[in-house]
Parts: structure tokens; C-alpha cells; sequence
């Protein structure tokens, strides 16, 4: 495995992350008391929802955004993951004077079953957001659903990635390329170097980070 590079001192990978650690989005359990989407067991759990109660730090967030968001071509749409991408579009189209549309990964089960709530016209190029990356299926389904409109998506934009299963990986590999403020190494650094977590739990998360899967098969006996 590469060396890990310590992300510069002052970046939006050590800013963020700091927001996030005093906001404390972030939940430590001994066992796997949280359920991913996806099923998977986990003890680690994040809620940057939290965020748009910390109006210094959601407009720190936005402004980190819009600072990365050097765009070579100016997109058409900001697309909004539901539920946790719209608020962010928002604010970030809103700086920028980029119209916003919501994306759904699944198709509503109720009113005309949409997954695009919003104009997108064929030979738009559209760009994602998301608040947080686990596996990206979210960015994946959403830019499949745009797709089919004719549109373009190539970059999608998130506040943290987890930084497991091969997730930029496979956006890669599906022609998206991902743009995140922060990830959970760095936020690890972030906590070891500046005390916010005690050592033992940056250490037990750094463990579970190693392998979920494993992790979790260990309680499913």
C-alpha cells in the first residue's frame, strides 16, 4: 500500500474535516449498533445533516465548494442527490448562478415516480452532489437516471467520502470523476493530531476501516 500523504495544514481536507469533528457528526459505537443502507453492520456512523445547524461552518462548506469548483466548461445543472444533496446544490448554485434540479438513485414509489424533479434537456452537462460517499451507488444510480435524458455527467462533488469499496474506483469506471472536500483518513489524522477522539478510537476506527466486511461478519454468527 502507498504511503499516505498528510494533507496540507490548511486545505479544505483538514477545514472540513475540523468542522465536521467539532460538530460532531460523527457517532462511535463498541458494536455494530448502526445499519448502513446497504445492510452492512457497522460501529462508525455519520450524520453531516448536522451541518445546516452550524451556519459558519455549512457557509465554510459551501465556500470550499465553490473554491474546488474551477470548472473548465460551466455545467448547465447542479444535480442534488435526494435527500442529502439538494441543500448543498442550493447554496452552492445560488453563489454561482447555476440552476439546480433533485436527483433520486431509485424512482419515487408514489405521485408520476420520477427520479429527475426538474427540467434537464438532452445535451446538458450536468455535475452531482452528494454529502457523503460510502459505496457510490447513490452518484452512480443518479447519473444513470440524467443520463437518460441525453444529458452529460462526468464530475460529481461530495462533502466526505469514506473512502471504501473501491467507490472512486468505480465512479471512474462509469465516466464520473469525484471531487471530495474530505475523507475519513483525514478526518482520522485530523482527530489523532488535534485530540478530538481519544487514541484508542481513532485506533478501533482505523481497524474497522481496514476491512467493514470482516468486521462485521465477526457479529453475524
Amino acid at each position: 500500500m502507498a504511503e499516505r500523504v498528510s494533507p496540507p495544514e490548511f486545505s479544505s481536507e483538514v477545514e472540513v474535516a475540523q468542522i465536521l469533528l467539532g460538530d460532531k457528526v460523527f457517532s462511535i459505537a463498541d458494536y455494530p449498533k448502526y445499519i448502513w443502507s446497504g445492510g452492512l453492520l457497522t460501529p462508525f456512523y455519520s450524520n453531516l445533516r448536522i451541518l445546516h445547524g452550524d451556519l459558519d461552518g455549512s457557509t465554510k462548506v459551501v465556500d470550499h465548494f465553490v473554491s474546488k469548483m474551477q470548472f473548465a466548461k460551466r455545467p448547465d445543472l447542479l444535480a442534488g442527490v435526494v435527500s442529502a444533496g439538494p441543500p448543498w446544490t442550493k447554496g452552492v448554485g445560488d453563489r454561482l448562478r447555476i440552476p439546480q434540479v433533485p436527483v433520486r438513485p431509485n424512482p419515487k414509489d408514489h405521485g408520476a415516480g420520477d427520479q429527475v424533479e426538474g427540467i434537464v434537456n438532452e445535451g446538458d452537462t450536468v455535475v452531482i452532489m452528494e454529502d457523503t460517499v460510502s459505496t457510490g451507488d447513490g452518484i452512480l444510480k443518479s447519473a444513470e437516471a440524467i443520463r437518460t435524458k441525453g444529458a452529460i455527467v462526468d464530475t460529481a462533488y461530495a462533502i466526505f467520502s469514506y473512502e471504501l469499496f473501491d467507490s472512486r474506483k468505480r465512479l471512474e469506471n462509469a465516466g464520473i470523476h469525484l471531487v471530495t472536500l474530505t475523507t475519513l483518513p483525514d478526518v482520522l489524522e485530523v482527530a489523532d493530531q488535534h485530540g478530538y477522539w481519544p487514541n484508542e478510537q481513532v485506533d478501533f476506527v482505523k481497524d474497522w476501516h481496514k476491512d467493514p466486511v470482516a468486521w462485521a461478519d465477526k457479529f453475524s454468527t
